[in-house]
């Protein structure tokens, strides 16, 4: 019987007990895992294969080029980096000791009488006191909240420039650049952003997903795109090359108008 492949919808002869796509690699079973276990399972599966090995998952990306399958690619990477931001939080906030305040203070606040209260380091707060505490607890998950959002619009946004990098620096000679849509570029850039579950690790977790995201995108774009790592660099990065440059133009600009300013006294 052929049944699609959940990953990149290739058709795959799913007769036996265990199945493999021909284009992704992805094993399928009948039956032998709950649904939500395999979902599980197939998530961190995919998660390692990007990150360890970019170049072959990038060859046969899910979907091919225009395939179609963004809403996939988009979700696993909102999924991803709130992984990340949501463990990073909870380091941060616990290395500066925030949930223990927190704690103290609520136990105090609940607390039958005072004695206990002195035992835990302070007097009773008001009600008002406490409602301070949970409301600046809140806003401090206020990034973990809006991650999803800010991430979706961050692919998009980068996703626009990468393509226009594509169209500018992808040799014209080459039967590739047919295959220059808005799609794949989304595509590598959701999937890029794998790396971003480094953020888990305490410390140089930020540091290490970011110079992964950087590392994994510029992979992508070679492969998808069939050019050489120069290149893959330059439009992988081009937004922050762009944002870059308008920066160093408009300091340049501001400096020019100073010098202006202070010869006109000469």
């Amino acid at each position: 019987m052929l049944v699609e492949c959940p990953r990149c919808g290739t058709p795959v002869n799913n007769d036996k007990s265990e199945a493999q796509c021909s284009n992704c690699g992805l094993r399928l079973k009948q039956d032998t895992v709950s649904k939500p276990i395999a979902i599980i399972s197939d998530y961190f599966s995919e998660l390692r294969t990007i990150i360890f090995s970019p170049t072959g998952y990038f060859r046969k990306m899910p979907g091919g080029l225009r395939g179609g399958r963004i809403t996939r690619a988009l979700g696993f990477a909102i999924a991803t980096h709130w992984l990340g931001a949501v463990v990073g939080y909870f380091w941060r906030a616990l290395g500066s000791g925030a949930f223990q305040g927190y704690f103290q203070r609520l136990v105090a606040f609940f607390a039958p009488d005072a004695g206990s209260i002195r035992q835990l380091g302070g007097d009773a707060l008001k009600q008002s006191e406490v409602r301070d505490h949970l409301m600046n607890w809140f806003f401090g998950m206020g990034s973990v909240i809006a991650d999803p959002f800010l991430t979706l619009a961050s692919i998009f946004f980068t996703a626009v420039f990468v393509y226009i990098g594509a169209r500018i620096l992808v040799p014209s000679d080459r039967t590739s650049v047919t295959d220059i849509t808005f799609e794949s570029a989304v595509k590598i850039v959701a999937y890029g952003m794998s790396p971003s579950i480094f953020a888990v690790i305490p410390g140089l977790g930020t540091v290490i997903s970011t110079v992964g995201i950087a590392l994994v995108t510029i992979i992508g774009a070679r492969e998808v795109y069939h050019i050489g790592t120069g290149r893959a660099v330059v439009i992988a990065l081009f937004p922050k090359f762009l944002i870059l440059g308008m920066i160093l133009i408009g300091v340049l600009v501001f400096t020019a108008s100073v010098l202006s300013f202070l010869f006109s006294f000469f």
